[in-house]
């Protein structure tokens, strides 16, 4: 899905994924504003406004630069019950022998406005639909970091 057919919701969805996936927080700065709320079920507090996140962000990519690419996360767009979200791979983490994502972004908004992201490891992420859609990066990129993870299961 291109760029011109997209929702809000599905294009903030989509550049938080690139973001991610190109370690590049701008992509998806233009969503927040000072209202905007970051929440993850296995934090104990909410950040709140577009300084805090993108800080958190920040700090965040440039701890993933100086990890393996394969321990890095991979985003792809995904949805559960019904809702889209992003999934997010980190490292090599299988249910049998199926690479199964750790945790899911999901996102409220209004409009042209985030309104909050919530981190989740609630719903089971492993239960998520994944598309075949790994925002900022080409299906061979993809497809080469997804070999690489696979590689590293013992």
């Amino acid at each position: 899905m291109d760029h011109s057919t997209r929702t809000p919701h599905q294009q903030m969805l989509h550049d938080l994924g690139a973001t991610y996936n190109t370690l590049d927080a701008t992509v998806f700065a233009h969503w927040l504003d000072e209202d905007s709320v970051w929440e993850s079920q296995v934090v104990i507090s909410a950040m709140t406004g577009k300084t805090t996140i993108m800080e958190y962000l920040d700090g965040k990519l440039a701890t993933i630069r100086g990890i393996p690419d394969w321990e890095r996360p991979l985003a792809v767009l995904a949805s559960i019950n019904g809702q889209a979200c992003l999934a997010i791979y980190q490292g090599p983490v299988f249910v049998g022998y199926r690479h199964v994502p750790v945790g899911l972004f999901m996102v409220q908004n209004d409009n042209d406005t985030l309104k909050r992201v919530d981190v989740c490891i609630l719903p089971p992420p492993e239960t998520a639909t994944l598309s075949t859609d790994y925002p900022g990066l080409t299906a061979d990129e993809a497809a080469a970091r997804l070999a690489r993870i696979a590689s590293i299961k013992t």
